[in-house]
């Protein structure tokens, strides 16, 4: 590849916008993490409710399922149910054809920007480091999650007992007011997606030599005050991040990353 050519090609790019994280692929995540946890949490609230006995709200009867028994009840189902190995193999699928989505958008958008195609300034390998460090993460975030629910359904559990209901209340009260389970995967689901194009968008940036990028909200009335500031205060460098690091990375961030061509090192 003529780097004379390439120069020119940057040289007179019009902005490009960065690759967004399309709905479809969320939804893709959603559905391999919700309805997990549901299920997970359904569970183990049958298995912790069939220790307690029924039809009594005497609390010292009911204290004879002790808090250990119910917690074991709990840890046993989702020691059986969890199946981490079959989701994370399930959602290593999902990111890799993300990234195969994100690969061909990028080159895509960048080679009718600027005229020629930067396909061999890639290195893939970089790409697919990215896909299973964003996966070891994902796991990570789910195993926490699934600690989490554990010691939240035992807790309930008992301090229904502690209050002197019967099984059949503490279930019911429990399955009206909980929606955690679904709230938080789909929160993982969200955030990991947005989190994994926004790292496959900074490695294939700095591939082809880009510097520079501008901060792209998506300018709804959700997007952050710091975020609106971020983006008037562009162009950022990929070598220096932010208060809030590079787009993507806060929680629940939807922002993306557009190349700034004419700091590109391949100019130097």
């Amino acid at each position: 590849m003529d780097p004379r050519r390439i120069e020119r090609a940057f040289a007179r790019a019009k902005r490009v916008h960065g690759v967004r994280t399309p709905s479809s692929f969320q939804l893709g995540t959603e559905r391999l993490l919700v309805p997990r946890q549901v299920d997970l949490w359904e569970r183990g609230l049958e298995a912790a409710l069939a220790v307690l006995p029924t039809g009594t709200r005497d609390s010292s009867v009911l204290a004879d399922a002790s808090e250990a028994t119910v917690r074991k009840a709990i840890n046993q189902i989702f020691r059986r149910y969890a199946g981490l190995t079959t989701l994370a193999q399930k959602l290593k699928k999902q990111y890799e054809r993300g990234d195969t989505f994100h690969r061909a958008q990028f080159l895509s958008t960048i080679n009718r920007a600027i005229g020629v195609s930067v396909a061999d300034l890639m290195d893939d390998r970089v790409a697919i480091k990215t896909v299973a460090e964003r996966l070891t993460a994902s796991v990570d975030l789910i195993k926490t999650l699934d600690f989490d629910l554990k010691n939240q359904l035992q807790h309930e559990i008992w301090d229904g007992v502690l209050a002197g209901r019967d099984s059949v209340d503490i279930k019911k009260l429990i399955l009206e007011r909980s929606n955690v389970p679904a709230w938080r995967a789909r929160l993982i689901a969200r955030d990991q997606s947005s989190k994994l194009f926004s790292s496959l968008s900074r490695v294939r940036q700095e591939d082809i030599g880009v510097e520079e990028y501008d901060w792209e909200s998506v300018g709804d009335g959700a997007v952050r005050t710091l975020h609106t500031l971020l983006e008037e205060q562009s162009p950022h460098r990929w070598d220096t991040p932010t208060e809030e690091g590079f787009p993507g990375d806060p929680v629940q961030c939807r922002c993306v990353a557009g190349p700034r061509f004419q700091t590109a090192k391949l100019l130097k």
